[in-house]
């Protein structure tokens, strides 16, 4: 999937109740994790390294503690190159970072305040932060009826089918 068409995604349903998700995108700046597994012809070309997950700005979880976290699911992991990088190096690193990724967690936690802080900061400033956050616009009737998992199995569905990788 190229940049500018994880780009120009904006997702999911607009929350009316506590049972309608209100899905958010986030992408998580993961290059540090990487840094170690990067071959040096590849590192001189990257900016970065980010996972974009999407997540239920409505439901918060409790894992083990009392402090709330979000449940992020992982979508699609990519690699920002710099800008003077031809396109044959930039195909070689997608699919490293795309294989790379493969064997990765589904699902993360994270604490509430620290994706809402990251959300509200990039959301001030979207110039700055290269299509960082984004909140999707779908209506109920894109999803389908059913209970909360099966919404959600039907937006992952919907992901891989509309954006498929």
């Amino acid at each position: 999937m190229t940049r500018r068409a994880v780009e120009t995604i904006l997702l999911i349903m607009n929350a009316s109740d506590e049972s309608t998700p209100d899905i958010c995108l986030i992408a998580l700046d993961e290059t540090d994790a990487w840094a170690d597994a990067l071959p040096a012809e590849f590192a001189h070309a990257i900016e970065r390294i980010e996972t974009v997950y999407y997540y239920d700005a409505n439901r918060r979880v409790h894992v083990a503690e009392i402090t709330p976290s979000y449940e992020l699911w992982r979508w699609i992991t990519r690699a920002v190159t710099k800008s003077d990088v031809n396109v044959d190096l930039e195909e070689q690193i997608d699919s490293y970072v795309i294989d790379g990724a493969a064997g990765d967690e589904w699902i993360i936690y994270a604490y509430t305040n620290t994706i809402d802080t990251l959300a509200r900061e990039r959301g001030e400033n979207p110039e700055e932060n290269d299509w960082t956050f984004s909140r999707l616009q779908l209506s109920a009737d894109d999803l389908g009826e059913g209970d909360y998992d099966q919404r959600m199995d039907m937006l992952r569905d919907y992901l891989n089918d509309k954006y498929p990788l």
